[in-house]
C-alpha cells in the first residue's frame, strides 16, 4: 500500500509541474497580435501606399504623421518679447572681485592689530640738555653718558672668577683658543696648561681672555721644557681672585 501511494504522489507532483510549466512558458496572447511583418512599406508622400491595388488605399497613420510635420513646419518664433520694454531694461548684475594688494597677515603669528603695515615713525631729535631732565624727573642713570663711562658699566671684572666657554677645544700646537666667562682682569691672567702657567693675558671686559697652545711648556719642579705632544691636557685660570671654578681639557693633534 504504501508503494502504490508513493508512486500516486510522484504522478501528481509530476503533473502539477507540467502544467506550471505550460502557465509560465506560454506566451500571452496580447503579444501574438504585435507581430509585424518585415515586408511593411512606408507610405507614399500622398497617403498612397506603394503597390496597394488601385492605388488609392490611404494609411490614417500617414495621414497623422503628414498632419503633424505641417504643423511643425507653421510653427513661428514670437520675437516681439524682444522689444519689450521690460526686456530691455533688464542690466547685468554680476560684481567684478578685484584684489587689492593686502589680502592676508603679513605675519600670521603676529597679535591682531599689531601687525597692520603703516606709515614709518620718524625719529625725534631730542636735546640732550631735555635727556638730562628726563633722567633728572626719572630717577634715571645720566643719558649723556660718554662711552667710556658705559664701557666701565657693563664690565665684569668685579665678578667671582669662573669658564663657561672654551673655543675649540681640540687642535694641533699653534691654536689660538678663547675662553670665555666672567671675572677675568684686566691683565695678570693666566692659564695653567700641563701645569705651566702661560701668563700675562689681558682681558678687555672681564669677559674672556686668549692664548696660544704652545710647541713645549715646563712643568713646575722641572728646569728642561718639555714637548707638547699629541694628548688630552687639563688647564685652568688664575688671576689676583684665586683660581677659576672648574677646569677644562683639550685634545691636542698632530700638526697637518
Amino acid at each position: 500500500m504504501l508503494k502504490i501511494r508513493n508512486i500516486i504522489i510522484i504522478i501528481v507532483i509530476a503533473v502539477v509541474a507540467f502544467l506550471a510549466y505550460l502557465y509560465f512558458t506560454k506566451p500571452p496572447a496580447e503579444q501574438t497580435n504585435l507581430i509585424t511583418s518585415s515586408a511593411t512599406t512606408l507610405p507614399n508622400i500622398d497617403g498612397s501606399v506603394p503597390g496597394a491595388v488601385g492605388g488609392g488605399a490611404t494609411s490614417l497613420v500617414a495621414k497623422d504623421f503628414l498632419a503633424l510635420l505641417l504643423n511643425v513646419r507653421n510653427i513661428k518664433l514670437d520675437d516681439s518679447i524682444l522689444a519689450d520694454s521690460a526686456f530691455k531694461g533688464l542690466r547685468d548684475s554680476s560684481i567684478t572681485l578685484t584684489q587689492d594688494g593686502t589680502e592676508g597677515r603679513p605675519n600670521p603669528f603676529a597679535q591682531f592689530g599689531n601687525d597692520v603695515p603703516g606709515e614709518p615713525t620718524e625719529s625725534l631729535d631730542v636735546p640732550e640738555d631735555d635727556l638730562s631732565d628726563l633722567s633728572d624727573i626719572l630717577d634715571l642713570p645720566d643719558l649723556t653718558d660718554n662711552d667710556e663711562d658705559t664701557a666701565e658699566a657693563t664690565t665684569h671684572f668685579d665678578d667671582a672668577l669662573s669658564i663657561t666657554s672654551v673655543t675649540p677645544l681640540t687642535g694641533p700646537v699653534g691654536t689660538v683658543v678663547t675662553i670665555k666667562g666672567f671675572g677675568f682682569s684686566k691683565s695678570g691672567n693666566k692659564v695653567s696648561f700641563k701645569s705651566s702657567p702661560i701668563q700675562n693675558l689681558n682681558s678687555s671686559d672681564g669677559t674672556a681672555i686668549v692664548f696660544t697652545i704652545p710647541s713645549s711648556v715646563t712643568p713646575l719642579g722641572l728646569t728642561q721644557p718639555q714637548a707638547v705632544v699629541q694628548g688630552i691636557y687639563s688647564f685652568f685660570v688664575t688671576n689676583n681672585k684665586g683660581k677659576s671654578t672648574s677646569s677644562w681639557q683639550f685634545t691636542v693633534t698632530p700638526t697637518p
